[in-house]
Order: structure tokens, then sequence, then C-alpha cells
């Protein structure tokens, strides 16, 4: 969740180039996804402390999908 909440600074680098009304705005735009991000982080971590094997599985299927995500980019590149 924190590294989905991550691409909000992703995709506005990217949409830098419409116009300010039509783009979504977040009220204090820096500060709150960041402490939304430190959120989820101090969860993950709470998890790990709680459970490490249940936090581990979590990782491993993160990744899992992450692999499949760029390698889904690189042969539709091809």
């Amino acid at each position: 969740m924190a590294s989905s909440a991550a691409t909000i600074f992703i995709l506005r680098k990217r949409t830098t180039h419409l116009d300010k009304k039509t783009t979504y705005t977040v009220p204090l735009y820096p500060i709150l996804p960041i402490i939304f991000i430190a959120a989820y982080t101090f969860v993950a971590f709470s998890i790990y402390a709680d459970d490490p094997n249940a936090a581990l599985n979590g990782l491993y299927i993160f990744v899992g999908f992450l692999v499949i995500y760029f390698a889904s980019r690189w042969f539709n590149k091809k």
C-alpha cells in the first residue's frame, strides 16, 4: 500500500504539463502523502514485529507481482 501511495509523486510529475484546473490536487500535497506512506510503513513494521512469517509472505507476493509487472512492460516494448 505504501508503494502504491508513493506513485502519486510519479503521476504528479508526469502530468505537470496539464492545466492546473483539470488536474486533481491534494491538500497539503507533499506532506499528506508522506504521512500516509509513513503510516503504512509503520503498519508493515508492526505486522513484521507481530508475525514475521506473514510479513515475509506479503513481501514475497509483492516482489513477485513487481517482477510480473516489469516483465510485462518489457515484453510489451518488444
